[in-house]
């Protein structure tokens, strides 16, 4: 990511009419945010973190901002979890990682970066009070930089369980002898959580199957976990800054499935084939927790948009807030193909369902649009100006699919295809228009006692 001068905020509380704010996608109303971290769910409450700048709108000294949830629904801005501590590994900012309960006890197990070489962090852990309002650092770090030949990237670690032992990955970057620079994943034993020891490489991108469904020079953000049965390996796919404004090409999103096993004492994923994970292009470094049965995930959608660096940079000062977590997601296998789809708790969203004329030409969704919508076949979400002209944003989709709009942030999910996530803005004079066979419309809206809700139609 191009650095750029940290801008002041605009005043607070802008956002609340702010018409792109996606307000059914994010509490914290200020601010920078980007990936999803330490998602974990606690006597009961969900407990999202993710990286977060309230200072301003741009990605420096990252703390966690933190936010929660009994139903996947109502969320809540809770106190910050892990800040840079000066003087510690993680001074320059607590970048990604993950959360788990042990023993009863909240823990957060990220990357720390001292603001020198940030390419290279440590991995620290914090445990956190009953209400994870308070954050206790263990002393140093639990896993330094391992003696890799040609590492010059290490990061974000995961955590995972293989025949009934804790392991951890991080994503990284090796720098062969030829000059070539290779992704790769590298495996750690977590047994002692205060203490790893490293196995070495899991996989690296001079598999075949991997060189062909995961091309980078650095893998950030792996996600190791089962779905249907299968392990799946999700990478977010970086590539070396070179020239003036590089470094932003962070809008791919792939997976890997395949077999997880012990050969030797060390991890070894052999990958069988793989994929998309999320067409974007506002889609990265998601973050995936298994719930029960079911593995769901959230994404960090940033505004691209087609945008370049100093465009979107100028824009989100302007605006105040960046960045935005997409709504949860369930995922599925279906052969070869990672699907997403809506878990049931968020059909408590739905306020009330929206005619939709027979005549085929589409339903149009005031601005700021909230609204889910769902066809048989041919879905597909045009943006109409105010000219009458229409250009198409997403779709048509064959089959199934489900659309979620939240004023600034579109999420599409086929049934039977990858998502595409895409942050939008609708101008005055401009609207929404969707359409779809056997089309299904609901306006969206956090329940609330309290509170009237408008209708789509008034």
């Amino acid at each position: 990511m191009t650095p750029h001068p940290a801008p002041a905020l605009p005043e607070p509380g802008r956002p609340a009419s702010d018409p792109h704010f996606p307000s059914l996608h994010r509490v914290h109303p200020r601010g920078w945010i980007n990936d999803p971290n330490g998602i974990h769910c606690h006597d009961g409450r969900w407990h999202v973190y993710f990286q977060h700048n309230p200072r301003s709108t741009v990605h420096e000294q990252i703390e966690w901002g933190h936010m929660s949830s009994h139903d996947l629904v109502t969320w809540r801005e809770e106190p910050a979890g892990p800040r840079p501590r000066p003087g510690e590994a993680d001074r320059g900012g607590c970048w990604s990682g993950v959360g788990l309960v042990v023993d009863g006890v909240p823990t957060l197990v990220y990357s720390g970066v001292d603001g020198v070489d940030d390419q290279l962090s440590r991995v620290i852990l914090q445990r956190g009070d009953a209400q994870e309002t308070r954050w206790t650092p263990v002393p140093g770090t639990v896993a330094d930089v391992p003696e890799e030949p040609g590492l010059f990237g290490l990061r974000d670690p995961f955590l995972l369980e293989l025949d009934g032992r804790r392991f951890a990955v991080q994503g990284a970057g090796l720098a062969r002898p030829d000059g070539t620079h290779v992704p790769a994943i590298l495996g750690w034993d977590a047994t002692d959580l205060e203490d790893w020891r490293y196995l070495g490489p899991v996989l690296t991108g001079e598999h075949p199957v991997a060189a062909e469904h995961a091309p980078a020079q650095l893998w950030e953000c792996p996600q190791l976990v089962p779905v249907d049965g299968r392990w799946v390996l999700m990478l977010s796919l970086w590539s070396l800054a070179e020239g003036p404004g590089a470094g932003r090409d962070t809008d791919a999103v792939t997976f890997l499935h395949g077999d997880l096993a012990l050969q030797d004492g060390r991890l070894a994923f052999t990958p069988a084939g793989g994929g998309v994970v999320d067409h974007g292009p506002d889609f990265y470094a998601p973050q995936a927790v298994r719930d029960g049965d079911r593995t769901l995930l959230w994404g960090w959608s940033w505004e691209g948009g087609g945008l370049d660096s100093e465009q979107a940079a100028a824009q989100a000062a302007a605006q105040g807030w960046a960045g935005a977590l997409t709504l949860p997601r369930a995922l599925h296998l279906r052969g070869d193909v990672l699907v997403s789809s809506v878990p049931e708790e968020l059909r408590a969203l739905r306020a009330g369902e929206v005619p939709v004329p027979g005549d085929g030409a589409g339903l149009d969704l005031p601005a700021p649009a909230r609204a889910e919508a769902r066809a048989a076949a041919g879905l597909r979400l045009e943006r109409v100006r105010a000219d009458g002209t229409a250009e198409t944003l997403l779709g048509p989709v064959e089959g199934d699919a489900t659309l979620l709009a939240d004023a600034g942030i579109l999420e599409l999910l086929p049934a039977d295809a990858p998502a595409s996530t895409l942050r939008v803005r609708v101008e005055d004079g401009e609207h929404l228009r969707v359409h779809g066979e056997d089309l299904q419309v609901w306006e969206l809206a956090v329940p609330s006692a309290d509170r009237e809700r408008r209708s789509m139609l008034a």
